[in-house]
């Protein structure tokens, strides 16, 4: 009688204890041959080496990204989540960037899914930088501490990054939570309450850490005797879900 009346009250519990899905990106729904078409007609805005460079592909894991050295770029959809609290990622790696250690300063990954919170725009640190909101991104890394939160070279009073996990093998599928209020809290403590998610970002870097001034003189002026691997990285995601709880 008690086992029964236990397991009626787990019934009972169960619809306030599960988290709904407020928005899900499931990136097994494209179909071969047209990423490119998908990821517009869902409202990504590819950027920089994503848009002149990447070529996207997809397979049974989902969204596939092959990323080449000395790239730097990504995509990014305006959202409005404001009752979000948990962001989910299904992801993994098959290559990871060379060197790659942000505990070192090579601050190197072969995919980063970012949120911003808001829409107050913060400084760079740098000139040529545009302003963006608070964020935070999340990374797989080889070589860096589990939930440890990292800073970048720029944006270091808005943004910051955590590995979560750290080291998983190459090929295996892994599962990245963060709670949002904990992550903003955690990262920008004078900040005040956190602002609804605003936009989701997908991005990549495998330059050498450095001079930002060094990256926009290759930029405008490149070196054409310089060869770089065009299969120096590589990731896949699978989805991109925000959670109620």
């Amino acid at each position: 009688m008690k086992t029964l009346v236990f397991l009626l009250s787990l019934c009972l519990l169960a619809p306030t204890l599960m988290a709904e899905s407020l928005y899900k990106i499931d990136f097994t729904e494209i179909t071969s041959g047209h990423e490119d078409q998908w990821l517009h007609l869902s409202n990504f805005d590819l950027q920089q080496d994503a848009k002149d460079r990447l070529k996207p592909t997809s397979d049974e894991r989902g969204l596939v990204l092959n990323i080449g050295e000395d790239w730097l770029g990504g995509m990014v959809q305006r959202i409005d989540q404001p009752k979000a609290k948990k962001l989910k990622i299904v992801w993994g790696v098959d290559k990871y960037p060379a060197a790659a250690n942000w505990d070192i300063g090579q601050k190197r990954e072969a995919a980063l899914v970012s949120v911003a919170f808001g829409v107050e725009m913060k400084d760079s640190g740098a000139y040529l930088l545009p302003k963006i909101p608070y964020f935070v991104g999340i990374f797989l890394g080889q070589n860096e501490k589990a939930d440890k939160w990292y800073k970048g070279n720029y944006y270091q009073e808005s943004g910051a990054y955590i590995c979560t996990p750290c080291g998983s093998a190459l090929g295996a599928e892994v599962t990245s939570v963060i709670d949002l209020d904990e992550a903003f809290r955690a990262s920008f403590p004078n900040a005040g309450p956190r602002p609804p998610i605003s936009a989701l970002g997908i991005s990549f870097d495998t330059r050498p850490t450095g001079n930002i001034w060094g990256s926009i003189y290759e930029k405008i002026f490149p070196d054409k005797e310089k060869v770089h691997s065009t299969d120096y990285a590589k990731v896949w995601i699978r989805s991109i879900e925000f959670l109620s709880e």
